[in-house]
């Protein structure tokens, strides 16, 4: 598991900076991510919020998208799997 942290570790520093800076600009008021933690033995899953949530319908009904499409990600990355095997 080590080698794949190391290949896209600069990639994901990157994208850290680069929400770094969106929410030092004011850009980013909230966010929920997931993470994977990997350890010799596992990976671990996590889900981490920060910030200020809007409640808005409309910002709601496009968080359910968003979520949605992140977990239709996960099937689909399933189902390639299984291709694969």
């Amino acid at each position: 598991m080590g080698d794949v942290t190391k290949l896209h570790r600069s990639e994901l520093l990157d994208t850290i900076q680069e929400v770094k800076r969106d929410i030092q600009a004011g850009k980013i008021t909230y966010i929920q991510m997931m993470i994977q933690r990997e350890t010799d033995e596992f990976v671990e899953w996590d889900l981490q919020e920060a910030g200020e949530k809007s409640y808005d319908p409309q910002h709601l009904l496009s968080q359910v998208g968003v979520l949605y499409l992140a977990t239709h990600s996960v099937f689909d990355d399933l189902a390639e799997d299984a291709d694969e095997d």
